[in-house]
């Protein structure tokens, strides 16, 4: 009869270990802060975007920004004009003077 409890116990922690390592694992996931979070933004208006819908916010409102800017203007902008990638969007040299001569009007 210890056989059977033994093997049902080592039956039991082979069937829960996945679902506890999935929990310890979105537990600590949960404690580190987002790579993208809205903390390094520097603007006022684009990080209170941020606070309120993130990160795909921003990029939505941005896009909005430069497409009422290229109508209205006739120098072009898109993303590579101020980021130097559309992954992370860290500014290039040029991003924070474009956004504030260019783009915040607009944002």
């Amino acid at each position: 009869m210890n056989t059977s409890k033994g093997r049902a116990l080592l039956w039991l922690s082979l069937a829960l270990a996945p679902g506890i390592a999935s929990f310890v694992s979105s537990q600590s996931a949960a404690a580190t802060p987002p790579v993208n979070s809205c903390a390094r933004l520097k603007n006022l208006r684009v990080k209170a975007v941020c606070e309120h819908g993130g990160q795909a916010e921003v990029k939505n409102a941005m896009k909005a920004a430069v497409d009422r800017h290229n109508a209205a203007s006739r120098l072009r902008l898109d993303c590579k004009s101020c980021h130097t990638n559309t992954s992370e969007f860290q500014l290039n040299e040029k991003g924070a003077m474009l956004f504030l001569q260019e783009l915040e009007r607009f944002f």
